[in-house]
């Protein structure tokens, strides 16, 4: 049960957006492909900082956008 996840994106214009299709959680290897392409896709240039935060509200795996404008990942 604590292995699914919920992708929660801030765009630079301060939106934040979780990226679910009605509702559906994604499990471990969903969530990080999906990560991925938010931190290297073509629409990467929007994007402020990416987490993935599961069924506890947990933040499990986090990235952010540095001074020099390249995405790092945070540590707890």
């Amino acid at each position: 049960m604590y292995n699914i996840y919920k992708v929660v994106v801030t765009f630079d214009t301060g939106l934040v957006h979780t990226d679910d299709v009605g509702g559906e959680w994604k499990t471990a290897r969903e969530a990080a492909r999906r990560m991925d392409v938010l931190v290297r896709g073509p629409a990467s240039c929007l994007v402020t900082d990416v987490k993935a935060i599961d069924a506890l509200d947990c933040t499990h795996l986090q990235y952010s956008r540095n001074e020099d404008g390249r995405f790092m990942e945070v540590r707890a």
